[in-house]
């Protein structure tokens, strides 16, 4: 485990330095924006996410002087962002799931398991756009590894029906990992609830629960007093999830979710979970001992899975949700594959191919549309579509258009869309101050999805001065009363903002 840190660590370096010279998602600069004014929580989620970016930035502005910052600030502005969230989710995480692969199979981590462990998609690919996911999965691993904690427990000393005994050290583990979940999503309830389906005993859940809701307080007190004033927080999710469900149940977006799934997991993962579980159906309902790791680790990798596919029967649901069962999914796999090498170079070839594949699509769409228009005019048209990239490139060019055109006229700045006043504030911090837009930019209240913005002064433009000239700045055209086109603005080729004069 400690040559397996030490690979972590040094990959965990070098992304992060190469994550200096791309781009930041406008996601990631949402989640920024809120890390520069720590709060026990927040519209959209928990904290979690906004604290790690900022332990992350402090760190950084401390080991590195502010001369050597200033001369890079582009560089240093993203580098500070993705320190934290990136050590949680590359260093942390895997680390926690190779410990449970060695608990499960009683042995330390092979060499072929660990590459298998750091070319999975999801640890490698997910943890480069900045998400509440981040911290989640590091709080599900370590509940996931308490769980495989406790269940060895019984495995070893117990018979069936004898009680789990008072575990002290894995009762504190999962009740701070619990607590630490809830900060960061609101899915972390799963979390509890298959911790005492996987038989941790009345005592231990008993001390686990106590730990959990002490660290926690705090939180459900805002949630109780500002959440329930704005609908904030937990209120919120409800009303985004259960809002306008679909009548009758519509089984095309379960469908949807379990194919994109498919691809998330892998598919060698998320068949392979599939085909155990139907092998392991006898084992997993006999009353034998050695049966009762297995049935945890399937609770753990299925049962995100089926909850949001439950939710998905009213509503499409978003891909990211059940994606925290991949882990026990690896744990399994990896474990139960231990003797076999074969599988286990199956399962590194085809996370590479999936990793190059992914980066034609990605990169390479026009020229690959070319080679499918004759058989596939439908796949041709999505290849040639602008890819997801594009939403991290551009904003350095969208801010310095908007500040060469009211450079002469410094009105206050509207923005219609809670991503691009994050993006446009993000790109300012690295700004120099005769060019920086920060104090002239608020949200458009009556034209943006709800978002943190809307529930801050200072990112809410006074009715006072909303009666007074100003800069409206939005996606698509727009009628506004009082406001006529000033410029289309270029982002980049595919993607043009309109600047409108408001008087």
């Amino acid at each position: 485990m400690v040559f397996f840190a030490i690979i972590l660590l040094v990959s965990y370096l070098l992304r992060l330095w190469l994550s200096g010279f791309g781009g930041v998602h406008p996601d990631e600069a949402y989640y920024w924006t809120w890390s520069l004014h720590p709060q026990l929580g927040y519209y959209d989620h928990p904290p979690m996410i906004a604290w790690v970016i900022g332990i992350g930035r402090l760190i950084i502005e401390s080991i590195v002087s502010d001369e050597f910052i200033a001369r890079y600030p582009v560089f240093f502005s993203i580098v500070k962002l993705k320190a934290g969230p990136y050590f949680l989710s590359s260093v942390l995480t895997p680390m926690v799931i190779g410990k449970s692969v060695e608990w499960v199979q009683r042995d330390a981590l092979s060499m072929t398991q660990m590459i298998a462990l750091m070319l999975t998609p999801i640890l490698l690919l997910g943890p480069q756009v900045v998400t509440p996911d981040a911290p989640l999965f590091l709080g599900w691993s370590i509940c996931l590894l308490a769980a495989i904690g406790f269940q060895k427990r019984r495995y070893h000393n117990n018979v069936l029906g004898d009680p789990t005994p008072p575990l002290i050290a894995l009762s504190i583990l999962s009740g701070v990992a619990l607590a630490f979940s809830a900060y960061s999503k609101y899915s972390a309830v799963i979390a509890a609830f298959l911790i005492v389906l996987s038989g941790c005993g009345l005592w231990n859940a008993l001390m686990m629960g106590m730990i959990s809701l002490t660290f926690i307080f705090p939180y459900l007190l805002w949630l109780s007093t500002q959440g329930v004033e704005d609908g904030a927080g937990v209120f919120f999710q409800l009303g985004n999830a259960l809002g306008a469900p679909i009548k009758p149940n519509n089984f095309k977006f379960v469908g949807d979710l379990w194919a994109s799934q498919l691809f998330l997991w892998s598919p060698f993962v998320f068949i392979g979970t599939l085909v155990f579980f139907f092998t392991d159906v006898r084992r997993f309902f006999l009353s034998v001992k050695s049966s009762r790791l297995s049935g945890t680790l399937f609770m753990w990798a299925l049962t995100p899975l089926l909850f949001f596919s439950l939710t998905a029967l009213k509503r499409p649901a978003e891909a990211n949700w059940p994606l925290v069962g991949v882990l026990a999914a690896m744990v399994m796999i990896l474990s139960r594959l231990r003797h076999r090498p074969f599988w286990i170079w199956l399962l590194i070839l085809q996370n590479i191919a999936i990793l190059v594949l992914g980066w034609m699509l990605l990169t390479q769409g026009p020229r690959l549309a070319t080679l499918v228009e004759a058989s596939r005019p439908h796949w041709a048209e999505k290849l040639r579509k602008p890819s997801r990239l594009r939403e991290f490139a551009g904003w350095e060019r969208l801010h310095t258009l908007i500040s060469d055109i009211t450079k002469q006229d410094r009105r206050p700045i509207e923005v219609e869309s809670f991503q691009v006043l994050s993006s446009l504030l993000f790109t300012d911090s690295a700004h120099k101050p005769d060019t920086k837009l920060a104090k002239r930019l608020y949200i458009w209240t009556e034209g943006s999805r709800e978002s943190q913005f809307n529930h801050e002064a200072r990112w809410v433009l006074p009715e006072i001065v909303k009666a007074q000239p100003r800069w409206l700045l939005t996606r698509d055209p727009k009628r506004v009363e009082g406001c006529r086109l000033h410029q289309g603005l270029h982002k980049e080729a595919s993607e043009v903002y309109f600047l409108y004069s408001c008087e």
